[in-house]
């Protein structure tokens, strides 16, 4: 079923379900989440997309950032085709964690590669695996053009040259225009890209923008659950924006 499910996304392309109405009325209604320490800080248990609670690991660890990643990111495409992006900002805030720590990406993706966890009951495809790597690679790009601050300065060097050189002209958009006040759409980022590209790499292009655009959200909505007045978020009530 997971295996299908991240297929539909690569071929579709998640920003056809974007433009929607229905998923931007969605989003608008929903509770702003948490930063990731609001979320496990304090507590042991906290529903994922399906109600179903899970522990959080050490997260001031490579392991444990590694261990959110995966359970986040099989929960995050469940999710998706309910049109619902919150365990997609919790992929992302791990990210955000790793990065904040100065772990570099070989060492996520080493931990990665040992983690006990299969959240999709067997291992990922490579496909899989390489969506899920450009995915949080993308949020250290973000992370890196912003320069937003980390235990270890040199942690940006981590970010392999493929994944550089395939998303860095619209990671600086993001970041300029995150200077000048404004948050970029995916959608607005998705015009521009060549259109050489080929449908399947197109549609990668396109999900992976979203989750670099959601970046700055997610380190909007951080700042504000530092500051109070955030609670956290909550599965979705099935039918409630039908």
């Amino acid at each position: 079923m997971f295996r299908f499910l991240v297929l539909f996304l690569v071929w579709s392309g998640i920003y056809a379900l974007l433009s929607q109405p229905s998923f931007r009325f969605r989003q608008q209604q929903q509770r702003d989440p948490a930063s990731l320490s609001t979320l496990y800080v304090g507590t042991t248990e906290k529903p994922l997309y399906d109600g179903t609670n899970y522990t959080f690991p050490d997260t001031t660890t490579s392991a444990g950032i590694a261990e959110l990643l995966e359970v986040s990111f099989v929960n995050a495409c469940m999710q998706l085709r309910t049109g619902y992006v919150d365990v997609l900002k919790m992929f992302i805030a791990a990210a955000i964690a790793g990065y904040e720590l100065g772990f570099p990406i070989d060492d996520i993706q080493k931990q990665l590669s040992i983690c006990p966890k299969q959240s999709a009951n067997r291992p990922l495809m490579k496909e899989e695996e390489d969506l899920r790597y450009t995915w949080y690679c993308l949020v250290y790009m973000v992370l890196a053009e912003i320069g937003h601050p980390t235990r270890i300065g040199t942690v940006s060097e981590s970010i392999p040259k493929e994944i550089y050189e395939s998303y860095s002209v619209s990671t600086k958009k993001i970041a300029n225009e995150q200077q000048k006040g404004n948050l970029i759409s995916a959608e607005e980022l998705v015009q521009n890209l060549d259109s050489g590209l080929s449908e399947m790499e197109r549609a990668i292009r396109s999900q992976s923008l979203r989750v670099a655009t959601l970046t700055l959200v997610v380190l909007r909505e951080s700042m504000e659950a530092r500051e109070g007045g955030v609670a956290p978020p909550t599965p979705p009530i099935e039918g409630a924006f039908d």
